[in-house]
């Protein structure tokens, strides 16, 4: 059910390396929530077999919740719309729904698994394709006897037709993505920050489980002092008391963790659009909470900025 994570490959933390840049803080959500904006629960378990799709899946469950919101608030352009529409990008009741399993099988780490980091550089670097066309069944998992038989039919590259990396190129003339790492590895960063992050977009958290795991699958999970690195999922919102909301890829999928749960990493990928209509919101001012803002996450990722945090 989980595996210890494993450490980020080498080029992952090469392409990092120029992936470090100043990401101008905004106040997406405006009151809202992330969990009233996303979509249809996916899982990373098929039958008897689980992906370990964790480290991809948080990431394409943000991404499918950031799409909604700049749907809603009017950041794509008619063509664009129609380029979802048409190729399946929305499902049968309106939320958009990217397949997981074309990140993963590109990335070609099986049931080593991989990190959420990862996930968004392939997301950047392949784009993104419809979840329906290219998905999993679940009689499909259970008509293989052992794991490695199910893992070989799953990660199959000969999956991954031309067709969908040619419209993966297509969707990323439409929308594209960038990430920032908040704080460090081992370093869960205060309540304020967090929640603060969380108005931009949702945060991939790598986390513990219960060392007795079936004490995961509950609406509250209470932390047990396990300092095992196991999951990586959506955290989407730091209730008042400081528990923490996320969006999981095991049922139930709405968890609340307590307070004083850590998050041993948190990647941010923040999707933009690139094909804007005229009406579009435009991008804020750098007002003073933009800046202020601006200035904590690039503190957080080590980036120097030229905005002092406190000062007028």
């Amino acid at each position: 059910m989980f595996r210890l994570r494993p450490k980020t490959k080498l080029s992952v933390k090469v392409k990092g390396l120029f992936n470090i840049f100043p990401i101008q803080w905004e106040d997406r959500l405006k009151g809202r929530r992330w969990i009233d904006i996303q979509g249809q629960f996916e899982p990373q378990r098929w039958g008897m077999w689980d992906s370990d799709s964790c480290w991809a899946l948080s990431c394409i469950n943000s991404y499918e919740d950031q799409l909604e919101l700049l749907k809603l608030d009017g950041y794509f352009s008619q063509e664009a719309l129609d380029f979802f529409t048409s190729n399946g990008y929305v499902d049968s009741v309106g939320d958009f729904s990217l397949s997981e399993r074309f990140i993963e099988i590109l990335g070609k780490n099986k049931l080593d698994g991989g990190t959420s980091e990862e996930a968004w550089q392939l997301c950047y670097a392949n784009g993104c394709i419809p979840r329906k066309m290219l998905t999993y069944s679940v009689d499909k998992a259970n008509s293989f006897n052992t794991e490695q038989g199910f893992a070989n039919d799953y990660f199959n590259p000969l999956a991954v037709t031309p067709e969908m990396i040619a419209l993966g190129k297509q969707f990323k003339t439409y929308v594209t993505s960038a990430y920032q790492t908040i704080g460090k590895k081992w370093t869960t960063p205060s309540n304020s920050v967090l929640s603060n992050s969380l108005q931009l977009a949702p945060i991939c958290v790598g986390i513990p489980v219960p060392s007795n795991v079936f004490n995961w699958n509950q609406p509250y999970v209470k932390y047990d002092g396990n300092m095992v690195l196991a999951h990586e999922t959506k955290l989407q919102e730091i209730l008042p008391d400081g528990s923490r909301n996320i969006s999981d890829q095991y049922i139930p999928d709405e968890k609340t963790l307590s307070p004083d749960y850590p998050l041993f990493i948190c990647t941010q990928g923040i999707v933009y659009s690139l094909s804007k209509p005229s009406t579009a919101i435009p991008t804020p001012e750098q007002s003073y909470w933009t800046k202020f803002w601006t200035a904590v996450m690039n503190f957080w990722n080590g980036i120097p900025n030229s905005f002092p945090i406190g000062s007028v």
